[in-house]
């Protein structure tokens, strides 16, 4: 789980500085929009890539049936920590 966390927080820096590039953020601003693009998508990025992994083969959950109970709430438990 620190592993995700951590490349959801990566991921995020890295749209946030293509925003701030591309929108010509004031100087004083561009952390915030950092910051913010960062810790924004920790909870619903998980809740958009899980039920994807529970379609797919092999999915590290398991089972299709046991994939949606324990990835959700490994989603849900990341959203809370």
């Amino acid at each position: 789980m620190p592993v995700n966390i951590l490349l959801t927080f990566l991921i995020g820096a890295l749209l946030g500085w293509i925003v701030v590039k591309l929108t010509r953020t004031p100087r004083h601003l561009s952390g915030l929009v950092v910051g913010n693009c960062c810790a924004g998508n920790l909870g619903n990025l998980l809740l958009l890539i899980v039920p994807a992994l529970c379609e797919q083969n092999g999915s590290p959950f398991g089972d299709v049936d046991v994939c949606m109970d324990y990835g959700m709430a490994y989603a849900s438990f990341s959203m809370a920590v």
